[in-house]
């Protein structure tokens, strides 16, 4: 699988400390970093509420980009 660096902006967000605290243990838990197991959570929930073809216009756009045009 080849990766493609995406261009990104910071985010901060506050949580209480026992999440934080759970977030870290499940992260360590799947072998990830709290900021990758974040993004694997925005990305999850954002393909649940996306209609199909927001999916299908996001892929293209990234396809699109990868390819420099």
């Amino acid at each position: 699988m080849e990766v493609y660096p995406q261009e990104t902006e910071a985010l901060s967000i506050g949580v209480p400390p026992e999440t934080l605290e759970v977030l870290e243990l499940v992260a360590k838990r799947k072998d990830l970093s709290l900021k990758g197991l974040l993004k694997f959570y925005v990305g999850q929930g954002l393909r649940r509420d996306m209609t199909e073809k927001e999916s299908r216009d996001l892929a293209l756009k990234r396809m699109a980009s990868r390819r420099g045009l």
